[in-house]
């Protein structure tokens, strides 16, 4: 079954490849669509020496990974037109400038600063070292192939040649260097990669192909790192840095061309790009809209795609034959709530466990007309860590819910459940539907819609009452990432106010753990131990997908979220 959909989903909607390109991406020998449901990626174990797969393949499957110089792509489901049979896209179409709308502008066009819709805007700019495939096994992109050690304390990177930036200037062994040490300055808002960045201990770049990293600890998720973070051109940031930031110059597909705050970003094709041929298209313009008036224009002509429009607009776009659905599989997004626990009564887990059996999840597939994956888990199909049994925890039963609440003799119970407002329109339902489930044991949760700057503020510093609400990433990494990333899963402090020596060294086992039979006990553990204290818990999926024109072909969809545009183009 496609992992992100019920079977009302997949029963209208058939898998075709995304990025048929000659030599393209993972399958691009085959030229029709298949017939069968893409495939759940199985638990991974972290990475072995060398980038192989955790098998026997010999070393030499990486140097010949390297030579076909393309990262492997993964597939994303495609609902056919109504009226229309599932076929396999043409032969792909030089030309052409496809516009597109983002919800929200972004904040800064600082390639180390992630910000909501930069994957799909400005990320269009840069690459990264290497690529994940669908299964999480690293693919070669800057760094053409790998030298890794078998404790995971040290790995040479032996960087692809001729690489040039948009400035001209060639990527050398000295630009990784420097954007690994950049994102550690405070002054470079980049913390979420920071954590990532201080394992390495040692980063020595012997000549300007070849960087090789050491860590005093094994580092498994050291790919997670190279899977997100952008290599960009330390000439034009140190003199464009700041708040009037112009500039956006990396290596990627895309050269960055305008940003009109406000209203648009644009982007030309580059005509020096390392894969040969690619991209297609000549150029890209992500239009700042509001969905609504987003939608509106697509239906006009005026936009070809739009990313995550109203539910039920989706609904309807589906029976349109001239528009197509691409639901990305495994985003690494998710919804999680968090609890104070730092203060009766939610210091006490019988009163958090409580609240997540009143959380009725299956009436989000309803509100999300079967376009999301429920589970009482952060993890996605390609992460280790993913436990379908332990997913189905936490059934909907109001009975336990009152039980648990009566053996905590917690009576009384009042709470806000923070969230931004505007941000998840399906969340803000739902937690009407949570506060009247949970009145019917006697807690009142009100919902609290509130800015983000309010909401930051509130959850990092736990001034909240009682709840917030929220989305997240890197489910579908190595688990130790959401770990060391994420506010609401990280050791004290964090956004709950938890502290637990049992938990810090969960955590820091799962950042150091190497072999395959000890990683999969470790990650059980993890698993029943958030679910035993429900400090944060997840909620669904957060899906991402886009209704396009029936003309547009070849988003290839990737595990940091968004999806890469190189195979994208538009039939004449």
């Amino acid at each position: 079954m496609f992992p992100n959909g019920d079977s009302r989903t997949t029963r209208r909607t058939a898998l075709r490849l995304i990025g048929l390109s000659a030599g393209g991406a993972l399958l691009a020998a085959c030229t029709s669509a298949p017939s069968v449901s893409a495939p759940t990626a199985p638990p991974q174990a972290a990475p072995t020496p060398n980038g192989a797969a955790p098998t026997s393949a010999p070393t030499s499957a990486v140097a010949a990974a390297a030579a076909q110089s393309k990262p492997t792509a993964a597939v994303a489901a495609v609902s056919t037109p109504a009226g229309a049979a599932p076929t396999a896209a043409g032969q792909p179409r030089r030309g052409g400038v496809a516009q597109y709308s983002i919800q929200a502008d972004l904040s800064s066009i600082d390639g180390h600063v992630r910000t909501p819709g930069a994957v799909d805007s400005l990320w269009l700019a840069f690459d990264r070292l290497t690529q994940y495939d669908e299964q999480l096994q690293p693919q070669p992109m800057l760094a053409e192939s790998w030298d890794l050690s078998p404790d995971y304390k040290q790995i040479k990177l032996n960087l692809r040649q001729n690489v040039t930036y948009h400035s001209g200037r060639e990527f050398t062994s000295d630009d990784v260097k420097w954007n690994l040490l950049r994102v550690r300055r405070p002054d470079a808002a980049s913390g979420q990669y920071a954590n990532q960045s201080n394992w390495f201990t040692g980063i020595d770049t012997p000549d300007k192909y070849t960087v090789v990293l050491t860590s005093d600890s094994p580092r498994p998720a050291l790919f997670d790192l190279f899977e997100n973070l952008n290599m960009i051109d330390q000439q034009t940031i140190e003199i464009e840095a700041g708040p009037k930031q112009t500039k956006a110059v990396g290596t990627g597909p895309f050269v960055f061309k305008e940003w009109a705050q406000g209203d648009h970003l644009s982007f030309d094709r580059n005509p020096n790009y390392w894969q040969n041929g690619k991209p297609y298209l000549d150029g890209l313009q992500a239009n700042v809209r509001d969905i609504q008036a987003a939608t509106v224009q697509l239906e006009a002509g005026a936009l070809q795609l739009i990313r995550n429009p109203l539910v039920d607009d989706t609904a309807r776009l589906e029976q349109d034959a001239r528009f197509v659905k691409v639901l990305h599989p495994n985003p690494g997004t998710f919804f999680e709530y968090g609890l104070d626990c730092s203060k009766p009564p939610l210091d006490n887990k019988l009163v958090r466990q409580a609240l997540n059996y009143a959380l009725n999840r299956q009436r989000l597939i309803d509100l999300y007309k079967g376009n999301v994956t429920v589970g009482a888990l952060p993890w996605g199909p390609s992460s280790p860590a993913y436990d379908e049994t332990r997913n189905n925890a936490f059934a909907f039963d109001l009975d336990k819910a009152k039980s648990l609440l009566q053996q905590a003799s917690a009576s009384g119970i009042e709470l806000e459940n923070i969230i931004i407002k505007g941000s998840y329109p399906q969340q803000e339902t739902f937690l009407q539907v949570y506060q009247s489930d949970l009145a019917s044991i006697g807690v009142t949760m009100t919902p609290k819609l509130v800015d983000a700057a309010t909401w930051l503020d509130q959850a990092n510093n736990v001034k909240y009452t009682g709840m917030w609400s929220s989305g997240d990433n890197y489910s579908n990494l190595h688990p130790g990432s959401l770990f060391a990333v994420s506010p609401g899963w990280r050791v004290y402090p964090n956004n709950d106010g938890f502290q637990d020596p049992r938990w810090a060294d969960l955590v820091a086992q799962a950042n150091v753990e190497t072999d395959p039979a000890k990683q999969k006990q470790l990650y059980s553990d993890i698993n029943d131990y958030v679910l035993d204290q429900c400090f944060t818990y997840a909620v669904s999926n957060n899906p991402v997908w886009w209704v396009t024109t029936s003309k547009f072909h070849g988003l290839t969809p990737t595990l940091h979220q968004g999806f890469l545009w190189t195979d994208a183009y538009l039939e004449s």
